[in-house]
């Protein structure tokens, strides 16, 4: 396992590159790899499934699993398109309680092993004799919901809204600038926003390059006792940016199924994670940068439908 110890070396380079924080961010595939999926017509089947495996063993490297569960539902989603007369998918209650418990059933015993490894990863000792099996279907379900997490600033509301008066007045609105901006340009960057911030009130040394997901409703609770004109300008922007990525995701591509799809899967992280840093600006309007590629490596094309005039 000396091959997964490298946290420190990790964030040495950090360090080094953090000033090409933009550059990298557009770089990461986890950010278009899903919406590129979406957005193209067919599927590409040369050097897919090596595509894929590769993603994966990049995303487990890095400590992260929960990409594992988007990957699951795309699947279901892409099956399902295919073998829509399938008997299969006549089960009773097939996607509302049936597959839902059997995932966790199951996902339990993987996600045990996972949950070392990526712990391991982060330079984090997990002993496997300490995790039972109920244990991990516990932790899983809690990656499932947000409530958890809710619940708990919500019994330190007060302490969560003082800590929040404390942070930056605009920081959610400089936040969603944070990942796309430059460090010459912006030079002050460490301002906590809400997704931070609120874990202050429980763990007073918690990272400050960490997010946690409140859900909307809890978000804005906070965000609008605490800073007031910062919670409007979220929302708008939130709304601006829902409204615009869908029109354009609409425009360039035809597949209706695909961008509704998309489309969801943007309002849903919305709703599930609420900070537009998080959702946006390290998240669905990462593509934007890509469009021009798209159209460069003939991906994307402009189809002019001709009209005769008799």
């Amino acid at each position: 396992m000396l091959l997964f110890h490298i946290p420190e070396l990790v964030r040495f380079l950090e360090e080094i590159l953090i000033s090409l924080v933009p550059y990298f961010l557009l770089q990461h595939p986890v950010l278009y790899s899903f919406s590129i999926t979406l957005l193209l017509e067919k599927m590409p089947e040369r050097f897919f499934f090596i595509n894929v495996l590769l993603f994966v063993l990049l995303e487990l490297l890095k400590g992260w699993s929960g990409f594992l569960l988007t990957i699951f539902m795309f699947e279901i989603y892409f099956y399902i398109k295919r073998n829509s007369s399938s008997r299969l998918l006549k089960i009773p209650f097939l996607f509302s309680i049936t597959l839902p418990f059997i995932l966790l059933l199951s996902g339990g015993f993987l996600y045990k092993h996972i949950y070392i490894l990526k712990n391991d990863i982060r330079g984090i000792s997990v002993v496997s004799d300490n995790l039972e099996y109920i244990d991990a279907v516990e932790m899983l379900s809690d990656r499932l919901t947000n409530f958890s997490t809710a619940a708990g600033v919500y019994s330190r509301y007060d302490s969560v809204v003082d800590i929040a008066k404390l942070q930056n007045e605009y920081a959610e609105i400089k936040g969603f600038f944070r990942p796309l901006v430059p460090n010459f340009i912006m030079e002050n960057k460490s301002f906590s926003a809400l997704n931070n911030s609120a874990m202050l009130a429980f763990f007073p040394d918690y990272r400050d390059d960490s997010s946690v997901d409140l859900g909307f409703v809890m978000y804005y609770y906070v965000l609008f006792e605490s800073r007031v004109s910062d919670a409007f300008l979220s929302l708008f922007l939130s709304f601006f940016l829902c409204v615009v990525l869908s029109v354009i995701f609409k425009i360039l591509s035809k597949n209706n199924q695909n961008i509704n799809l998309l489309i969801f899967i943007m309002i849903f992280s919305l709703l599930y994670t609420s900070s537009n840093e998080m959702v946006f600006a390290r998240g669905n309007i990462i593509i934007l940068f890509y469009i021009p590629m798209l159209f460069l490596f003939g991906i994307a094309r402009v189809k002019i439908k001709s009209v005769a005039i008799k």
